[in-house]
């Protein structure tokens, strides 16, 4: 669910540690996960997922992967605009992401940039595909995932946010606000 929409509703009580250990435990029997097993829960969408784990999703200036390391420049949440609509020249959307034993294969990783309405104001972002293999030994894998982005338009003032899905299931939502200030009038 957007961030967007999630303001719109009445926030839910939120899950304890012992909830999603039982949740885990119901999905998965007596038997601990993985992240369990490490002495980590889960926590996801009602309580359950799919053991992927988002270490980072950040909007920023500029991202950059050097040989498995993330570098992240000037993170923000809020664009100040003097017009609109907004044009804002550049910009990335930087992701972390720990896979464990049991996820590998084909997977299709969507952005959705979305007003506080639902709407989207980039539909033609085509899926990702993400191929998640892990050697034997492996217990789990670490990928970054950087999408740049030139030329985004912003019609009107409000809040925003980039929805981010792995196989049509959401998994994280970036909340970003943009605010017009006019120039002052002289």
């Amino acid at each position: 669910m957007s961030y967007s929409k999630l303001l719109a509703k009445n926030p839910k009580k939120p899950e304890t540690e012992k909830s999603r250990s039982l949740a885990n435990r119901q999905r998965f029997g007596n038997a601990p996960c993985p992240t369990e097993a490490l002495g980590y829960t889960v926590a996801g969408q009602n309580g359950l997922n799919n053991f992927m784990n988002i270490q980072v999703a950040v909007l920023c200036d500029a991202a950059t992967d050097d040989n498995g390391k993330l570098n992240l420049l000037g993170a923000f949440d809020t664009i100040y605009t003097p017009q609109l609509p907004a044009i804002h020249p550049q910009c990335s959307v930087a992701l972390r992401i720990t896979f464990f034993n049991g996820e590998e294969g084909k997977r299709d990783l969507r952005f959705n940039f979305v007003d506080a309405d639902g709407k989207s104001i980039m539909p033609d972002f085509p899926p990702i595909p993400v191929e998640v293999t892990l050697p034997e030994e492996m217990h789990f894998g670490t990928r970054n995932f950087i999408v740049n982005i030139q030329q985004l338009k912003f019609d009107n003032p409000g809040l925003y946010s980039i929805d981010i899905s792995f196989d049509g299931r959401s998994q994280a939502s970036i909340p970003l606000m943009v605010k017009h200030n006019p120039p002052a009038v002289a």
